[in-house]
């Protein structure tokens, strides 16, 4: 049985071979267990030919505009502070990054 590739991937059992998003897996000529291919495919790195490839979650508009949203921990200070006051959130001007993550946290929840 034939399987399509959902994401690119190095197949370390195939001699480090590329397969990109699209590409038959496997190749021809080469023979693959059944327990590697539920690998894959509990992986999400392949599906059955011919069946719906499952998409990723469904965009948000930051997303659609080529903006992704980053996790607040990994903002950097000017941005949780804008971020915040945006909001309204009150926060000390030498507030640790620590503080304003979780500041930013408690409106993200919101």
């Amino acid at each position: 049985m034939a399987y399509i590739v959902t994401k690119n991937i190095i197949d370390t059992k195939d001699n480090n071979r590329f397969y990109e998003t699209g590409d038959t897996f496997p190749r021809e000529g080469f023979e693959v267990s059944k327990d590697r291919i539920a690998e894959l495919i509990g992986k999400g790195v392949l599906s059955v030919k011919g069946e719906e490839t499952p998409e990723t979650p469904s965009q948000t508009p930051n997303e659609e505009a080529g903006e992704t949203e980053k996790p607040v921990e990994k903002l950097k200070v000017a941005e949780l502070k804008e971020l915040l006051d945006g909001a309204g959130v009150e926060y000390e001007a030498d507030a640790k990054k620590a503080d304003l993550v979780a500041l930013a946290q408690t409106i993200e929840g919101e």
